[in-house]
């Protein structure tokens, strides 16, 4: 059976992967999204918070700003693309539960290394009924060619939340359903709770070296 990838991205597309809104409906995608990266790129240059005993700490305080801003189980859902309607209801919840858990790795991991250098540049807002994309340039340091991220949003309730990334052309929600499609075809969704599971194990012991 096809292993699952990790996203092929760049440091900081990773970073823009993790950010969004926490001010409501009431300010601008661009607005908010500026405001939020300034929350995580503040925890991760914290000196409280610096070395591999608190770890843990920046990553719940990260998770802590990343969740409540992510429509994670549509974006779980359109991953699985028809296949979705394939599984139970528990194997659809435990689904969704370590997706989140992946993505909050990934993100996380890749935070970690590249918050402290990263500049970004706001370039465009396109605003269309209740969704909404906004481009960026990210670059990661001085030195590294910017990188395309656009976001593309929904607006629920009083919150717009991030339901794809889009960094150089590549979809993250397609990626992962590329993916998934692979693991499915010999499988079934049964199969890909180990899958899952095994590759945050492998990005934990990546982002906590002994």
């Amino acid at each position: 059976m096809p292993r699952l990838r990790s996203l092929p991205c760049t440091g900081a597309g990773i970073l823009l992967l993790t950010l969004h809104l926490s001010l409501g409906a009431a300010e601008s995608p661009r607005a908010t999204l500026h405001a939020t990266i300034e929350r995580l790129i503040l925890v991760f240059q914290d000196p409280a918070l610096q070395g591999n005993d608190h770890h843990q700490e920046r990553m719940e305080k990260v998770r802590e700003i990343v969740r409540p801003q992510f429509a994670f189980r549509e974006m779980a859902q359109q991953a699985l693309g028809t296949h979705w309607r394939d599984c139970t209801e528990a194997e659809q919840r435990e689904f969704v539960r370590l997706f989140t858990a992946l993505l909050e790795q990934v993100y996380s991991d890749i935070l970690e290394r590249s918050a402290a250098k990263m500049e970004v540049l706001f370039t465009q807002e396109r605003l269309q009924g209740a969704v909404a994309e906004v481009d960026t340039q990210v670059r990661a340091a001085p030195h590294e060619q910017p990188v395309a991220i656009t976001y593309r949003l929904r607006e629920v309730g009083e919150k717009w939340l991030v339901d794809d990334v889009v960094i150089e052309r590549v979809s993250l929600v397609q990626n992962y359903r590329a993916q998934f499609r692979r693991l499915l075809r010999t499988g079934s969704c049964a199969n890909l709770v180990p899958e899952l599971e095994g590759k945050q194990r492998e990005l934990e012991g990546e982002a906590t070296p002994p």
